[in-house]
């Protein structure tokens, strides 16, 4: 009996707690695309949002989900976690969980290394946020990561034993298909003209690594007057003074309108902007795993200069979908950049890299291997 066959004879019902929907938010995105691979599989999703870090609600989501777990008996809770999403109240939710539903299985997705939030904390503060982990992740039947690095902090760092923790691969978007008119009416929205493009999207926070990307297109323009670079994203909450630095950086280089902050991105316009550049950069100097990569970049054959950092770099080495270089290091960056641009057979390279990954990494596939995880949790 198949993965599906099991799932419609068990009735398999899940709840989902995730950030989604919640706009210009990767984990809410990553949350929408695995909740509609399940509906294609017999699998029933309830879900209930949660934000912490933007809503401040610190009791009231979780109580409220509580009550729907006591209502409907999920035999999954599976939990999108990020500490600046889910808050310091999952701890009591999980204990309430246990005590109330004790068969009730309870799967987490870890969506960003520890090390990432720990690296500016106090002394204090790191040692609560070690003690919060740790009560969630012993706490859960399953943890689910995307990378093998990522498994392997946590089955170190938290004592957890080996086979709890599980590498899913990130899901690859299908891409939608670009018109010619999709492509001017963005080029006259962003004001593009016709040249060479290099893009960053996502969210801007001193992670991203951006100044080092600006110090390289300073270098960049020397070589090719031609290029533009487009910053795709808004400040995430919190850190905007890091998009007004950048801002400063911009003007103490004279780059003027070859360095375009256009701020948040609508989703109907993403296609085709990445569609207009050239090349997708991702200058991290820390996270775990980038959906930009797998959303944006892979699905539309975009080569990629990336950090080795997280599974970014273990993705794009993996598959040859571009370069990968050390992070914070902006002369590295600039030359990658100008190799990739200047290497015609090598950029046709990875975009077909990219484009053949589309199957392998679809949404169906991701889904199918959760749901071959909820099955061996349920059994006796």
């Amino acid at each position: 009996m198949n993965a599906e066959s099991e799932l419609a004879e068990k009735g398999l019902k899940i709840y989902m707690i995730s950030s989604h929907p919640t706009k210009g938010c990767g984990v809410s995105r990553y949350a929408g695309s695995l909740c509609r691979g399940l509906s294609g599989i017999p699998v029933q999703v309830a879900s209930g949002r949660v934000s912490f870090l933007r809503d401040r609600k610190i009791i009231g989501p979780w109580l409220g989900f509580l009550h729907d777990i006591l209502r409907n008996s999920p035999q999954v809770i599976h939990i999108q976690y990020t500490p600046s999403i889910c808050g310091y109240t999952l701890p009591l939710f999980l204990i309430l969980v246990k005590i109330l539903r004790p068969h009730c299985k309870i799967v987490l997705t870890a969506h960003e290394k520890s090390s990432v939030y720990r690296r500016k904390q106090g002394a204090i503060t790191k040692s609560l946020y070690f003690m919060y982990e740790l009560i969630v992740f012993h706490l859960i039947d399953r943890i689910l990561v995307h990378t093998e690095e990522h498994r392997e902090e946590i089955t170190a760092r938290f004592r957890v034993p080996g086979p709890k923790t599980l590498v899913v691969p990130f899901g690859v978007d299908e891409p939608h298909v670009v018109s010619d008119e999709d492509i001017r009416r963005v080029a006259e929205r962003y004001h593009l003209e016709p040249g060479t493009v290099i893009l960053f999207l996502g969210a801007l926070r001193p992670n991203k690594g951006l100044e080092y990307l600006l110090r390289a297109f300073s270098m960049i323009k020397k070589r090719m007057p031609d290029v533009t670079l487009v910053i795709a994203g808004e400040a995430a909450p919190g850190h905007a003074e890091y998009l007004l630095e950048l801002k400063r950086m911009k003007e103490a280089a004279a780059l003027g309108e070859d360095v375009r902050f256009i701020g948040f991105v609508e989703d109907v316009d993403i296609p085709a902007l990445v569609s207009i550049s050239s090349i997708v950069v991702l200058p991290y100097t820390g996270i775990t795993q980038s959906g930009v990569l797998h959303w944006e970049a892979i699905p539309y054959g975009k080569p990629v200069i990336a950090t080795d950092v997280g599974g970014i770099g273990e993705t794009v080495r993996k598959h040859d979908l571009g370069t990968v270089i050390p992070p914070g290091d902006g002369d590295a960056l600039a030359y990658a950049i100008l190799d990739l641009l200047n290497d015609e057979d090598r950029m046709e390279l990875c975009a077909a890299n990219a484009q053949s990954l589309e199957g392998i990494y679809s949404w169906e596939n991701v889904a199918s291997r959760h749901a071959a995880i909820y099955l061996d949790l349920l059994e006796p």
